[in-house]
């Protein structure tokens, strides 16, 4: 095997493993920004609890991280 080869294939197994991983990046700083900016017009001041929609979208954010995890350890 030449190590040019060897090298080439390499990068192109660390560009398939980091691209769930920047998508996830993504979407996460979209769901905090998301929560940052809209749970006061949402949730009024004197709430403790958090709204439903951001309950669902951690929930989501959590499955996804997993999914990607489990997609990785199976490559």
């Amino acid at each position: 095997v030449d190590i040019k080869e060897a090298i080439k294939a390499t990068e192109r197994e660390m560009t398939a493993i980091y691209e769930p991983a920047e998508k996830i990046a993504a979407l996460s700083t979209a769901a905090l920004a998301f929560t940052i900016t809209f749970v006061r017009s949402i949730t009024p001041l004197g709430a403790a609890t958090l709204p439903f929609f951001v309950k669902v979208s951690r929930l989501c954010f959590l499955v996804a991280v997993i999914c990607v995890q489990l997609f990785l350890l199976t490559t």
